[in-house]
């Protein structure tokens, strides 16, 4: 990826006890869902951010899915920003 481009990705994770959050991956990896992706941009040679998107698909920008043992409990935005920087 080159410097200032951005990437759409489906991104989910655990958080507690089986509780799992999803940003377009996982069971809501599909075009009905209304849940957002999450978008990669690359600052510089060592450094990328992460933040929700819709990438054009969805028309949430923030929306996550939250499950329990794989029942839904409901959607939620969840805004987020992470930087991620290469040691």
């Amino acid at each position: 990826m080159t410097v200032g481009a951005s990437q759409c990705i489906t991104f989910h994770g655990g958080a507690g006890q089986n509780f799992v959050f999803s940003f377009h991956g996982g069971n809501e990896d599909n075009s009905a869902s209304p849940t957002s992706f999450a978008v990669i941009t690359r600052n510089s040679a060592t450094e990328w951010t992460m933040t929700p998107g819709s990438c054009s698909i969805s028309a949430n920008t923030d929306v996550a899915a939250l499950r329990l043992s794989g029942t839904l409990y409901g959607y939620y935005h969840m805004p987020f920003s992470f930087t991620l920087t290469k040691l």
